[in-house]
C-alpha cells in the first residue's frame, strides 16, 4: 500500500462531475440499486471508454426484471458469517456517539450491505458471461419469488457520504487501511468503501478493529468470505443465461481491462466487504430489525 489516503483508491468519475451518458447511467444505477450513491466499481468502470455503457447495458435486464434483486436476497439469506453481540448503550456513550450517530451508522451499514450483495452477483454474472459460461441451472431463475420481501427493509436514503479526505486525521486513514487487510487474500490495493464511510465516526472505526480483528485471527472472517463467494457464484450461474451482449463490440484491451476490474472488485473488495458489513450490522442493528441473526444477550 503505497498510497495512504481516503480518496478513491482507483480512478473514478465523481457523481457530481458526471455528464451526458455517464450521468444518466449513474442515475439509473442509483434507481435500480435503491441507494443514494453510486458504488466505486461503477464509477471506476466509467473511466474506461465504453466500459460502463457495455457492462450496465448487459446487466440491466436482471435489475429491471427483479431477478438480480431476488438472487441477492437469497444470497443474504444464505450467509452464515460471524455474529457479534449487540453493542449496549453504554458502549455508544463511551464512544461519544449519540442516537443520531447510531442511526446513521446503522443506515450506512444496511444500505452498503444490500448494494454490495447486489453488486457481487451482478459483477460475477458479468464475469461468467464474458467467459462464455453456460448457466448451471437456467430453470432455477424462473422459480424465484421476484416480489419484494416486506420483512426486509430497503436500502435507506440516509447513508453517510464519504468524508472529505483532507478532513480525516492521518491515524484514522492508517486505521482504515489496516482494517482493509483483515480477510484480504489479494494485494489489498482497493480500500473497501465501508471503511471510508465509517471514517465519519473515528471512534466506531476503532471499535470495528476491536470487533473484527479476532474474527480474522481465528479464521472466521476468511471462512465467511469463501462462503460468500461460493454462494454468489451459485446465484450468478442461475442468471447468466438472461444476459445479452450490447450491440457495441468491445476491443480486446477494453475487454481485458473490464475483466480485471470485475475480478478486483467482485472477487476481492466486495467479497470481503459483505461478511465484514454483515458482522458489524449484527453488532449495531436494532432489536426489531429483521433479516439478521442474533448473538445471545450479554447484559
Amino acid at each position: 500500500m503505497n498510497q495512504r489516503s481516503l480518496s478513491d483508491p482507483v480512478p473514478a468519475v465523481r457523481e457530481d462531475e458526471a455528464e451526458g451518458e455517464i450521468a444518466s447511467l449513474f442515475a439509473d444505477i442509483r434507481s435500480q440499486l435503491g441507494t443514494s450513491s453510486v458504488n466505486l466499481v461503477w464509477r471506476h468502470l466509467a473511466t474506461l471508454p465504453g466500459a460502463l455503457p457495455w457492462c450496465w447495458g448487459a446487466i440491466t435486464p436482471l435489475y429491471r426484471g427483479g431477478a438480480l434483486a431476488a438472487q441477492a436476497r437469497e444470497l443474504r439469506r444464505s450467509l452464515q458469517g460471524p455474529v457479534l453481540p449487540e453493542l449496549p448503550p453504554q458502549v455508544w456513550k463511551a464512544l461519544a456517539l449519540d442516537a443520531e450517530d447510531v442511526a446513521r451508522i446503522r443506515a450506512t451499514l444496511r444500505g452498503y450491505y444490500t448494494s454490495c450483495t447486489m453488486n457481487i452477483v451482478s459483477l460475477n454474472t458479468l464475469l461468467l458471461f464474458m467467459d462464455g459460461a453456460v448457466p448451471a441451472t437456467p430453470s432455477a431463475v424462473g422459480s424465484l419469488d421476484l416480489t419484494a420481501d416486506p420483512d426486509e427493509p430497503p436500502p435507506t436514503e440516509t447513508m453517510a457520504k464519504f468524508p472529505n479526505p483532507a478532513d480525516v486525521a492521518p491515524h484514522v486513514v492508517e486505521l482504515a487501511w489496516r482494517l482493509n487487510t483483515l480477510g484480504e487474500s489479494g494485494d489489498g490495493k482497493i480500500l473497501a468503501s465501508i471503511y471510508r464511510y465509517l471514517a465519519n465516526w473515528p471512534s466506531f472505526l476503532g471499535a470495528s478493529w476491536t470487533l473484527l480483528a479476532p474474527l480474522a485471527a481465528n479464521g472466521q472472517l476468511q471462512a465467511a468470505i469463501a462462503q460468500c463467494l461460493a454462494q454468489a457464484d451459485a446465484r450468478s450461474a442461475q442468471l447468466v443465461d438472461r444476459l445479452a451482449a450490447p450491440a457495441v463490440q468491445l476491443d480486446e484491451p477494453t475487454r481485458n481491462a473490464i475483466r480485471s476490474v470485475l475480478e478486483d472488485f467482485g472477487r476481492h473488495a466486495i467479497a470481503k466487504s459483505i461478511p465484514v458489513t454483515r458482522a458489524l450490522l449484527t453488532a449495531v442493528a436494532s432489536a426489531s430489525e429483521p433479516g439478521l441473526p442474533r448473538a445471545p444477550s450479554q447484559r
